[in-house]
Formats: C-alpha cells, structure tokens, sequence
C-alpha cells in the first residue's frame, strides 16, 4: 500500500475498489433515472383552489403576523402624543392656577387690609369720645 491509497484501501482492500474517486467516470444507467415532467402552470393550479378563499387566508394570516408589531407602534404613537398633550395642559393649567392663587391672595389681602383698617378706625373713634 502506497501513501496515495485512501485510508479505506489501507485498512480494507476490498472496499477500496468498490469506492470511486473524484477522478473516476462513472457510467450511470439513464433507464434508472426519473422523469421530469412539466411544472403545471399557476393560474391552472389556483383555477383549482378558490382564489377569493386564498386571498382571505393569506390576508388574515399576514394581519395576525403583523398585528403585534402594529399595536406596539401604536401604544408607542399614542404614549408621545398624550405625553405631549398632557405636558402643554399642565403648564396651561399653571399658568391659571398661578393667576387665580394671585387674584385670590390679592382678594384675600385687601379684605384683612379693609377689616384691620375698620378695627383701628373704630378703635381711635372710640377713644376719642
């Protein structure tokens, strides 16, 4: 056995003759081989399905695969949007707080101011009588 005989040949001389080689042609019996005929024409294929039904599966099918994702970007799309809302209403929402508090405080101050000067003003008029 020389270093070119495969492993196989090496350990097994009788298999060795039984496998080919890369540089070997091999006959093939063309009787054996099987037939190919022609791929049928789509239009023919779907005649024989209901098309409206093809078409309703795979749009139901495509909906179900897609409804997660677009639900997700919607969620998203309408979480920015109410954040946004809600962030300009609450500033608008200070903005009147802050002037009514001040009106009120303003209200509050002039009356206590009114009520304090009556106080004194009776007060000094009683003592001058």
């Amino acid at each position: 056995m020389t270093a070119s005989t495969p492993l196989v040949g090496q350990l097994k001389p009788d298999l060795a003759a039984d496998i080919p080689l890369l540089t070997d042609v091999l006959e093939v019996d063309t009787q054996r081989l099987p037939v190919l005929t022609e791929i049928p024409v789509l239009g023919e294929v779907l005649s024989a399905i209901d098309r409206q039904a093809l078409e309703t599966e795979v749009r139901e099918n495509v909906l179900r695969s897609l409804q997660s994702r677009v639900d997700a970007v919607l969620d998203m799309r309408l979480q920015e949007t109410m954040t946004e809302i809600l962030a300009h209403y609450a500033q608008v929402l200070q903005a009147d707080l802050k002037t009514l508090v001040r009106a009120t405080l303003q209200d509050v101050i002039a009356r206590a101011v009114s009520q304090e000067l009556s106080r004194v003003l009776a007060q000094k008029s009683a003592e001058n009588k």
